[in-house]
């Protein structure tokens, strides 16, 4: 039987906040998973920052947000709803506890999401799924064949922008500034290690950012127009990594 919350949330999809593609194999599983994520986000920060205890009322109550949470996104993924499935891989792939030991089906997951055109996937396929990450390193043969579904993706319609911001797996480039520190697991409460293994949620245009940002890396030393190109779009697109590429101002 679902608990109050999923009740509450699918509840209200039945009333009418449902959209046009409703129907949608998993959808109303994923939009009742993320009502009560909204929720959960604010109580785990808080819990963060005064722990309670295990056996609290506040942390009981946000531990059965969370199983929910969980399960409904794992109903969504299994009926087959790209985002769902995107976020699946994602939280298995933030944590180094079930990285490695679960990248096949990690990445299993997120071949299906990108073949669904879902932008996040196939960045993340890139990311995650590929042996080559290394920006400076992206003009060689091996690197243009990975990179060559987001260079396609470009000029693809994603069909789940909607869906948006969906986080990261890895800290994408245009995020190279951003700092995670260093969790002391002995001394550290069960909802600070879950936050730290949070990634930054990007939007749609900012997930292009990044891909073209990469596409600079790609062609700056074969094409130094074409990277430009490239470069200007990304900073368009609002890509804060690139300040870190640039000469400061003295």
């Amino acid at each position: 039987m679902r608990n109050k919350f999923a009740t509450i949330a699918l509840a209200l999809l039945a009333i009418g906040c449902t959209t046009a593609n409703a129907s949608t194999a998993g959808e109303e599983e994923y939009i009742a998973a993320t009502e009560i994520h909204k929720t959960l986000d604010s109580e785990i920060t808080n819990l963060e920052n005064n722990y309670p205890g295990p056996k609290a009322p506040a942390t009981l109550e946000a531990v059965e947000k969370l199983k929910e949470y969980y399960a409904l996104l794992q109903t969504s993924a299994q009926k087959g709803f790209p985002p769902a499935m995107y976020m699946t891989a994602q939280i298995q792939g933030s944590q180094t506890s079930s990285m490695y030991n679960n990248k096949k089906e990690i990445c299993n997951l997120l071949s299906q999401a990108a073949e669904a055109n879902l932008l996040a996937a196939k960045h993340a396929n890139y990311y995650f799924c590929s042996r080559n990450g290394i920006p400076f390193s992206l003009d060689t043969e091996e690197a243009s064949a990975l990179i060559k579904p987001l260079e396609d993706a470009l000029s693809l319609s994603d069909p789940y922008k909607n869906f948006y911001p969906l986080p990261t797996i890895k800290l994408p480039f245009c995020r190279i500034n951003d700092t995670s520190p260093t969790p002391d697991i002995e001394n550290t409460n069960p909802f600070t290690l879950l936050t730290m293994a949070r990634k930054p949620p990007l939007s749609h245009e900012e997930y292009l950012a990044d891909i073209h940002f990469l596409l600079y890396f790609k062609h700056h030393e074969q094409n130094q127009a074409l990277a430009e190109q490239h470069k200007e779009k990304s900073r368009e697109l609002g890509c804060p990594g690139l300040s870190f590429f640039e000469p400061k101002n003295t």
